[in-house]
């Protein structure tokens, strides 16, 4: 399940609370590249708010009271940034915690951080795959990586050409390669006219990956990736030939040899054949071996089995569905994964714009969550992934739908940018905190009769507070874990006496136990062990007898 949310499915699945929370990242220092961790509720809307701040009261201490007040009610929360001359703070919180902010009584009010046309820019399916929360988490820490750009990733767009003039793609189309009619017209180099989109479909696929985030028209999932332009199909189809040639071109790169840096990371393949050839396969085999990942569209035949080059092992199989998550009819069965393809808004050759529908439009969602991927992993002075390994995070982090598990509908679900990529950095090393609270609260009520005489009739209730606090040092290996206990008892005492008659007291203790693990890991990161939460009963008893020891 990846390092953290193993953590946390070992932590509350003994207490039934599994299905309530999975684990998040949140960058919380951009000076120090950290990384933190904490719970956050499961199938959450994120949405970013301003608070603003009572009038009353000095503002840095309500300010640290609401932060405080959020880490105590377990809300995962980003915090963005801060106005203080007009008293407000700038978070991403669930959406179902809003309300719960505004009954915080020192919040004068709590509104939805609108945005203007950058709203417009940012589609339903890039917010659909979590893209943007990629963007917004990693890229204080890793710049443009986060957004797709390493200057040895490249993601090649085996299709019909790119508008490379197209105001949404200018400067991110750097190489041609055009092989058509079965290889006679052939053409490899940086005349980017060779390559010229002039039937739609190739410059649709590539506002998908790499659209530039500009404040204007659309964005792609990577909107600083590098693209390679490969045509070797027209509006009737494409021959075996060209598309194994593009292929293996684009995996050899500018300079011809594969195994450098200016190859092809991504083959993006918007494109399939109803039959396997030893051609193509071949081809598909070439680039796997060398390092590529291969992501093929499923076909919109409504089959029960992907189209080639989808079918072949080596590649990512990606199918459809629209923005209720719904599978259409027309999308192959039996997928690896699923994306947004329906109803896509993208770039169109002539610096227009159009509505596209298709496996061929989901394919490149998973193309440029994969060219994240690599970036930041690259960034990070790790090693790219291997192509099984890349699969591999995908399906196993992405949404489940339909079945739980894998089904022919939408194989192992819906494609997850941001899970994605925080299982690929998993082994990133960097400082990493984690905080775990639990908060339990047990009341305890003891009676006992008193007889004594009285003359008069009066009630007096007393408070009596005892905290105890305990901190204990546990080794592990890696890493050292403190664990702090602060145990606070609150002791409520009601007495009413009567006129001689016989008194009741009655004794209320509440006891409240904040149980705070902190650990901080400098290595690699590794699963941890599992956190077991015991109650402290020894401390309760022996808060018990100093209390009546005391009332003696």
């Amino acid at each position: 399940m990846g390092l953290f949310s193993s953590i946390v499915g070992d932590l509350i699945g003994s207490t039934g609370l599994a299905s309530l929370f999975v684990f998040a990242l949140i960058a919380v220092s951009t000076s120090s590249s950290s990384i933190s961790v904490i719970l956050a509720p499961s199938t959450c809307e994120f949405v970013r708010v301003i608070i603003g701040l009572g009038d009353n009261g000095d503002y840095e201490g309500l300010k640290q009271r609401l932060l405080d007040d959020l880490v105590r009610g377990v809300v995962e929360y980003v915090f963005l940034g801060e106005i203080p001359e007009i008293r407000a703070v700038v978070v991403e919180v669930p959406r179902h915690r809003v309300e719960w902010l505004e009954g915080l009584y020192f919040v004068k009010y709590v509104e939805e951080d609108h945005r203007g046309s950058l709203l417009e820019e940012v589609q339903w399916n890039i917010e659909m795959i979590n893209a943007t929360r990629v963007w917004s988490v990693f890229r204080d820490i890793y710049g443009d990586a986060a957004y797709g750009y390493h200057s040895a990733i490249q993601v090649a767009v085996v299709d019909t050409g790119i508008d490379y003039t197209h105001p949404d793609l200018q400067g991110g189309v750097v190489y041609c390669i055009k092989s058509m009619n079965d290889t006679q017209v052939y053409y490899k180099g940086s005349n980017l006219t060779e390559c010229y989109d002039d039937v739609g479909h190739g410059t649709h696929v590539a506002g998908v990956i790499g659209a530039r985030l500009d404040g204007s028209g659309i964005v792609g999932v990577a909107p600083r990736v590098q693209l390679y332009a490969v045509k070797v199909a027209t509006s009737t189809g494409a021959y075996d030939s060209d598309v194994a040639k593009g292929i293996i071109e684009a995996v050899k790169g500018p300079d011809g040899i594969p195994g450098t840096a200016d190859d092809a990371d991504v083959i993006s393949i918007s494109m399939g054949f109803y039959e396997t050839t030893i051609t193509l396969y071949n081809a598909i085999k070439y680039a796997y071996t060398n390092g590529a990942v291969l992501v093929a569209a499923t076909g919109n035949n409504g089959t029960s089995q992907p189209d080639y080059p989808a079918r072949y092992p080596e590649v990512i199989a990606v199918g459809a569905v629209d923005s209720e998550y719904k599978v259409p009819d027309w999308s192959n069965r039996n997928p690896d994964v699923v994306a947004p393809g329906v109803n896509i808004y993208t770039t169109h050759p002539g610096g227009g714009y159009a509505y596209a529908s298709g496996t061929s439009d989901a394919v490149p969602h998973v193309s440029g969550v994969v060219a994240i991927i690599q970036a930041l992993r690259l960034s990070t002075g790790m090693d790219k992934l291997t192509p099984g390994e890349v699969e591999s995070i995908l399906t196993s982090t992405a949404l489940d739908l339909g079945s739980p598990g894998y089904d022919a509908y939408y194989g192992y679900g819906l494609v997850d940018a941001y899970r994605a990529v925080a299982r690929a950095l998993d082994a990133v090393t960097v400082t990493i905190t984690e905080t775990i609270t639990i908060r339990q609260t047990t009341t305890y009520t003891v009676i006992h009769n008193v007889t004594y005489i009285s003359t008069t009739t009066s009630t007096e209730t007393t408070t009596t507070t005892v905290p105890i606090t305990t901190t204990v040092t546990e080794t592990t290996t890696p890493p050292p874990v403190t664990k702090t206990v602060i145990q606070q008892y609150t002791i409520t005492q009601t007495t009413t006496t009567t006129q001689a008659l016989k008194t009741t007291e009655t004794t209320t203790l509440t006891k409240t136990t904040s149980e705070i693990y902190t650990t901080t890991v400098v290595a690699s990161k590794t699963p941890l062990e599992e956190i077991i939460v015991v109650g402290a009963v020894s401390t309760l008893i022996g808060a018990l007898a100093v209390y009546f020891l005391a009332k003696k």
